[in-house]
């Protein structure tokens, strides 16, 4: 698996707002690409300690308006 080629969608949990923020954090979750360190952590935005659907959900729902702010895992 190689280290995915776009330098960095995810700069910080505030700017993750674009639906390619979403789709790279779904790809990451499935193993189709791997993230740097620093794009896992600020990709993990339920603070669960991993990069799951559950984030790329999270992050498409904040993209298109229909949430405020992350929300942690339970």
């Amino acid at each position: 698996m190689a280290i995915c080629p776009i330098l960095m969608l995810f700069t910080k949990k505030a700017m993750l707002t674009s639906s390619a923020d979403a789709l790279m954090a779904l790809q990451a979750a499935v193993n189709k690409i791997q993230l740097s360190e620093e794009q896992a952590n600020l990709a993990d935005v339920n603070e669960d300690g991993n990069v799951t659907s559950a984030d790329a959900l999270q992050i498409l729902q904040f993209a298109v308006g229909k949430i405020k702010s992350y929300t942690k895992a339970q």
